[in-house]
């Protein structure tokens, strides 16, 4: 095995005890949590991780996220954090992001940043049911999304993006808009905003917060009350339909990618770790 293979298999394993940490929490205050994304495949094709990602995606509730981000600092043990726009003034991004603080990694965003290891927790929202209300909706979320993008324009994610994602980028970066927004008032009012739409309340909810955005919105009843999933040895909550929410995201979930596309989206470089 490779010395960056070995790497990346002590980095999963770090990632491995930071979502315990969080899981022990989610069990003490009755919050509800599901592994999605890559782990979510991972469960199904691996029964672990996927070998190459580099990364552990947890969704949770937009209520108990809430609860989460204001109880986890009292609860989490050293050497891990939770750090968020409202506990962090010189965090810039919008997911919540359980950290340890003595292993760092490079990432891969417009330049290479220097980081700790970390895993996401994503909110599930709701969306409006009805369709009109659905299309301003999702032009609400987008403008604040679009608003953050300006701000974090030298620091966003290398992809394929869109013709218009493009023309953005190049406006907010020839500009400078972005060094006219407060990016803390344009979070709160984001949050403000989806919060309206409760997701008890609602058929369609989702991680738009994430990747693919809307395309994350499926019906309430894929997550709903969960499923054991296995993982690493471990058993997790996935969402109750996982067969159906896999496909949904990403089609034929079970087969392997080109071998091209067998890399993690995240890390690009271990600084240290033992």
């Amino acid at each position: 095995m490779s010395d960056n293979l070995t790497n990346l298999r002590k980095v999963q394993l770090e990632q491995l005890k930071m979502l315990d940490e969080c899981v022990k929490i989610f069990k003490k205050y009755n919050m509800d949590y599901y592994l999605i994304g890559g782990t979510l495949i991972g469960t199904q094709r691996n029964k672990g991780f996927i070998p190459w990602d580099d990364d552990i995606d947890i969704a949770v509730k937009r209520s108990d996220y809430d609860k989460f981000i204001e109880i986890a600092n009292k609860e989490l043990k050293n050497p891990y954090r939770l750090i968020h726009y409202s506990n962090d003034d010189d965090y810039t991004y919008y997911l919540a992001n359980i950290i340890n603080k003595n292993i760092f990694v490079t990432i891969m965003k417009e330049t290479p940043i220097k980081t700790n290891v970390s895993i996401d927790i994503l909110p599930i929202d709701g969306i409006p049911n009805n369709k009109i209300a659905r299309l301003w909706h999702k032009f609400v979320v987008y403008y604040y999304r679009c608003l953050a993008g300006f701000v974090n324009i030298d620091t966003i994610r290398k992809k394929k993006r869109s013709f218009v994602e493009k023309v953005l980028i190049a406006f907010g970066k020839v500009t400078k808009i972005g060094k006219r927004i407060n990016l803390k008032k344009v979070r709160i009012k984001n949050d403000k905003f989806v919060r309206k739409y409760k997701y008890e309340d609602c058929e369609y909810v989702g991680t738009f917060y994430g990747n693919y955005g809307f395309h994350e919105v499926v019906p309430k009843h894929f997550y709903g009350k969960g499923s054991l999933v296995e993982f690493e040895g471990k058993k997790y909550i996935g969402p109750e339909k996982v067969d159906e929410f896999l496909t949904h995201f990403y089609g034929d979930y079970m087969s392997l990618p080109p071998k091209d596309k067998r890399v993690g989206h995240h890390i690009i470089k271990i600084d240290n770790i033992k």
